[in-house]
């Protein structure tokens, strides 16, 4: 199973082999209940995104239900970020 470093090293392997960046899109699943068990789901995700793929112009979309989760991490930095609704 890989883990989301080994997507995101995939993405830029094929960025260069394809010569155009390659989108990743991964939704950021239950952080209100992370958060509510104690854990820090926001600071997990910046520590281990690359400072490349915190740029603005990352080929990289954080999409979530939670937009609480989302606002706090525009705080934080310049991802991108898609709010998801029902």
């Amino acid at each position: 199973i890989p883990r989301f470093t080994d997507v995101l090293a995939l993405a830029e392997q094929e960025s260069g082999r394809r010569g155009r960046a390659v989108m990743v899109i991964p939704e950021v699943k239950h952080p209100g209940e992370a958060s509510a068990a104690g854990l820090d789901p926001l600071q997990r995700l910046l520590d281990t995104l690359p400072p490349p793929s915190q740029q603005p112009d990352a080929p990289l979309i954080l999409q979530c239900f939670d937009w609480e989760y989302l606002r706090a991490l525009k705080s934080r930095t310049a991802l991108c970020t898609m709010a998801l609704f029902e």
